[in-house]
């Protein structure tokens, strides 16, 4: 078989796909599987068959019926109109925090309190406020109005935009 010209992608002119080549064939096995079988040229020109063997797995997974139950519920309020899912304009995802409730929490308190690193940290922090990364507000940084269209303050970015200096 003559060696076929390889096609670059970035090229303009129009290329005739050849072909040639079979196409691809699927066969359902006995035990389950699913043989494919495709053509194609490889770096020499040469005509190569390949062959795959596939076992398709189905892999079920119990959900809590509470869950289940609340994926179906229509959205409401503002977000009644969003589609599927979580939109990001009024979903913030946060890391998972694992809640272990004990007994004694109470002892456990007390504890906190008599550490002499937990009080002389507690008296720091006693006059400091919460500061936004972004716009320097008195609110959290997740909860920042502008943190889409904004960037942390000290990174590049940063400029204001609305001044006209942003992206230059």
């Amino acid at each position: 078989a003559p060696p076929k010209a390889t096609h670059d992608w970035a090229d303009d002119d129009e290329v005739e796909e050849t072909t040639d080549l079979p196409p691809p064939q699927t066969i359902s096995n006995k035990d389950g599987t699913k043989t494919i079988i495709t053509f194609r040229y490889n770096d020499q020109g040469q005509k190569v068959k390949t062959t795959r063997r596939v076992r398709y797995v189905t892999h079920k997974e119990t959900v809590n019926p509470r869950v289940a139950d609340r994926k179906t519920w229509s959205k409401f309020g503002l977000s009644q109109k969003d589609g599927a899912g979580p939109a990001p304009d009024t979903t913030s995802v946060g890391e998972n925090i694992i809640f272990r409730p004990s007994i004694n929490w109470r002892k456990d308190a007390k504890d906190e309190s008599q550490d002499p690193n937990a009080q002389s940290m507690k008296d720091k922090l006693k006059d400091k406020k919460v500061k936004c990364r972004i716009c320097n507000g008195e609110h959290f940084t997740a909860r920042c109005p502008y943190k889409d269209t904004m960037a942390p303050i000290g990174e590049n970015g940063a400029a204001d935009v609305a001044a006209g200096m942003g992206d230059e």
